[in-house]
């Protein structure tokens, strides 16, 4: 299923990791760049909730104002 070898503890670790993927991400054009990050969500997506999917797309190109009083609606 989710292709991980082995979970990563929230300390140190997960956090220096995540600089290098930003580290290496910044540096590449902004085409390759997003490419590479496509193929890393390919494998995440799948395995996410609809809910957890459409809050980070949501979180991602952000929300209009006419998109959150529709929302309003709906409670």
């Amino acid at each position: 299923m989710w292709p991980r070898e082995k979970p990563f503890d929230r300390g140190e670790d997960l956090i220096s990791i995540m600089n290098e993927i930003l580290t290496i991400v910044n540096r590449m054009e902004p085409e390759q760049a997003l490419e590479e990050v496509r193929k890393a969500l390919e494998s995440i997506f799948p395995v996410l909730s609809e809910e957890s999917r459409g809050r980070f797309l949501l979180d991602l190109v952000g929300e209009s104002q006419e998109d959150k009083v529709s929302s309003l609606v709906h409670l």
